[in-house]
């Protein structure tokens, strides 16, 4: 922490029957000190940058795209969070409301469209789903691992 003094004061003998004034040096801020500040001021603008600028824009691109596929349900990584697989490899994660849910190992068609916003299953596209329905197809088994 740097040592800071005033550019004048009062000192005063052991016993204090004399006071005199003293100047004293001024403090000056040290090389690093200085790098420091410049450092953080170049952090938040970088930061103010990415929130203010890019955020809006990456979530406008494909706000309210339409979405109709179909492939094979599955669980996701993260509780809770399913995922459609189709036969392209693509990965769709489905925000489904209501009960009616379909079951992993399930094979579906969807339409939706492209959620805006963050999400916390992190496995392909997130996509608000507005209907979907079974379909004949066969899908893979669902490893014992996954819940």
């Amino acid at each position: 922490m740097p040592r800071r003094v005033p550019s004048s004061g009062k000192a005063s003998s052991l016993h204090g029957q004399s006071q005199r004034t003293v100047r004293r040096a001024q403090w000056q801020p040290t090389i690093r000190e200085s790098e420091d500040s410049a450092m953080r001021f170049v952090a938040r603008l970088l930061v103010c940058g990415w929130v203010i600028g890019a955020t809006p824009s990456v979530l406008a691109d494909d706000r309210g795209l339409t979405i109709e596929t179909s492939g094979c349900v599955e669980h996701g990584v993260e509780a809770g969070c399913l995922v459609l697989k189709t036969a392209e490899g693509d990965s769709y994660t489905l925000f489904i409301q209501g009960s009616k849910k379909p079951e992993p190992t399930m094979a579906i068609t969807i339409r939706g469209t492209k959620h805006a916003g963050p999400t916390m299953c992190m496995q392909g596209t997130p996509v608000d789903v507005e209907s979907w329905t079974q379909i004949p197809q066969q899908c893979p088994a669902v490893s014992a691992g996954k819940k």
